[in-house]
């Protein structure tokens, strides 16, 4: 693919390189209010998901355009937003498997941050395994009605809707996986909030007893919530975030090179020299996988199992460079304040969120080297 860009592309990053110039906040806060109030300002600018369609609140950009989009938004380590989880899981999914009226309803609202959402996928009984999930919803008249129990559910805490999968029978015995709108704040749904290693709780588990939801809250077909949840795995691994984590972590190492160029650190151990060149190399080659992600989708070719192949390599790089930078920084790493130390805390979790490596190396084995299914006993 010609990675050369057009004169318009270049306009497009320029327009956002000045609006993140004129509108970054000055003091990167990651409090839910911060990331409220940024993501307010970037929907006035309508850049909060430019890849989606003008009418829910997009620009309709090319997949460059976004490409160029993300990259610059880790460029400029701009804070998250309060609703990324809606947006970049349930988002891009109600636009492919959603209803009509459904888009109309939750688009605009989710962009605005006026409604925030969750994902309920995982259980402590399942972890990321989520054809053994066990959640149930039961058709009583006019209702779902829910029951079973969800961990790992980001900003649940916050959410005012969740993405909920379930297991259900249909008429004729068979039982799938459906996909339900829920509302967080409906009876018989409890969010409890779990304290993670940094010290936040941006993660909870969720119990639903008997909880009630609308029989018409559905995603896509009843029973084949599969295919819906596949689309949205795609879109959790595809390219936005390997991206963005590409250009932070590419930065982050440049920092690291940087503290070892100083008159104190020139005599490292050969054994942390090499393990140095290995992150330089590691980020090289993330990059180059994202790039092959970029050209594949602006072909209009199926990525197969290229996103397990990126995440992978994305959560073994992470944990690898934040390795070395303890090694090479020492206590100094974690004296600052806890926005400078706890990226360290924080990565350990990238081999487990959105699919864990032992899934991801599943799936490799399947899809790209053709190995029987795992069998289950």
């Amino acid at each position: 693919m010609d990675f050369t860009f057009t004169p318009e592309e270049l306009a497009f990053r320029d327009e956002l390189r000045d609006f993140l110039v004129a509108h970054r906040p000055p003091v990167l806060d990651e409090s839910f209010e911060s990331q409220l109030n940024w993501q307010r300002v970037l929907y006035e600018g309508s850049w909060v998901a430019p890849h989606w369609p003008e009418e829910f609140g997009g620009r309709g950009c090319s997949i460059t355009e976004y490409a160029l989009y993300v990259e610059e938004m880790g460029r400029h380590r701009v804070p998250q937003i309060a609703g990324g989880v809606g947006i970049n899981m349930v988002g891009s999914t109600l636009l492919g498997h959603g209803r009509a009226d459904q888009k109309a309803r939750y688009l605009r609202p989710m962009l605005a941050g006026d409604e925030i959402w969750c994902q309920m996928l995982s259980e402590p009984d399942a972890g990321s395994d989520l054809r053994s999930i066990s959640a149930r919803a039961v058709q009583d008249g006019d209702w779902w009605v829910v029951t079973g129990q969800k961990v790992w559910s980001s900003s649940a805490a916050q959410a005012d809707l969740g993405y909920l999968f379930v297991t259900t029978t249909g008429e004729d015995g068979a039982v799938g996986t459906t996909c339900l709108i829920c509302d967080m704040h409906a009876a018989g749904v409890d969010v409890r909030p779990l304290r993670q290693l940094t010290g936040d709780s941006h993660f909870c588990e969720v119990f639903l007893t008997e909880a009630r939801i609308p029989i018409d809250q559905v995603i896509g077909p009843v029973g084949q919530g599969w295919k819906v949840l596949q689309t949205t795995l795609s879109n959790e691994r595809g390219l936005a975030y390997p991206l963005k984590e590409q250009m932070v972590l590419s930065q982050s190492l440049g920092e690291l090179l940087d503290a070892v160029r100083t008159p104190d650190r020139k005599c490292l151990r050969g054994e942390l020299r090499d393990q140095l060149v290995q992150c330089v190399i590691h980020d090289r080659i993330f990059r180059l996988l994202n790039l092959r992600t970029l050209s594949r989708l602006a072909e209009g070719e199926s990525l197969g199992a290229t996103p397990s192949m990126t995440k992978l390599f994305y959560a073994n790089y992470a944990q690898r460079l934040h390795q070395v930078a303890m090694a090479v920084k020492g206590m100094d790493a974690i004296a600052g304040s806890p926005s400078e130390w706890n990226p360290i805390l924080w990565y350990r979790q990238s081999s487990i969120a959105g699919g864990t490596s032992e899934i991801q190396r599943n799936i490799l084995a399947e899809v790209a080297l053709g190995l029987p299914r795992e069998r289950r006993h």
